[in-house]
């Protein structure tokens, strides 16, 4: 179990997003500390998607502040991009691709060259490089979507990736060192 860091990675200060007459969102505020793991629970139409949706800076808030790892989602939609990774329900990748190009398409979007089979040996699915991600089961698309979207939440190393704890030392903004090129 890893300790918090004590530096807030998300800072929500008083949301608001409204549709039309509907307000989704009414001046929710809270934060979240580096390490510490936090949800969102509520009925169906709380909100919870339409905040997280703001965090991501796929939504523009009508009213109070989004921060997230120190960047102002709604002046820097782009940056904040950069910095996360979003792991959906359901994971839908464009088709005919192979896993070792989804990675790799993945990794443009973040502008990091990398070695797709060092990607995949982290999660069991380098035997899978070649082939199409549509043939993939169901719990190795949710691993290739993992890795695939995989991005530091802090300085230093990203959370353990499938069964294994990556050595913390061996990692550079989320990424192994030897997926690094360049």
């Amino acid at each position: 179990m890893r300790q918090r860091s004590g530096k807030t990675i998300i800072d929500v200060r008083d949301l608001v997003k409204r549709y039309g007459a509907v307000t989704a969102v009414d001046g929710i505020t809270f934060s979240v500390d580096g390490g510490e793991i936090f949800g969102m629970l509520g009925p169906n139409g709380a909100g919870k998607t339409t905040t997280v949706e703001v965090m991501e800076g796929l939504r523009q808030a009508d009213g109070g502040t989004v921060t997230v790892a120190g960047i102002d989602v709604s002046k820097e939609p782009y940056r904040v991009k950069e910095q996360i990774g979003v792991q959906l329900q359901a994971t839908a990748f464009q088709p005919h691709l192979t896993c070792a190009e989804v990675i790799e398409m993945f990794a443009a979007c973040y502008r990091r060259p990398i070695d797709p089979l060092v990607l995949l040996r982290e999660v069991d699915l380098t035997e899978k490089a070649k082939a199409l991600n549509e043939t993939l089961s169901g719990g190795q698309r949710q691993r290739l979507s993992r890795r695939a979207h995989d991005r530091p939440r802090s300085a230093g190393a990203p959370a353990p990736v499938g069964s294994r704890a990556p050595d913390p030392g061996s990692w550079h903004h989320g990424v192994p060192d030897d997926a690094l090129h360049g």
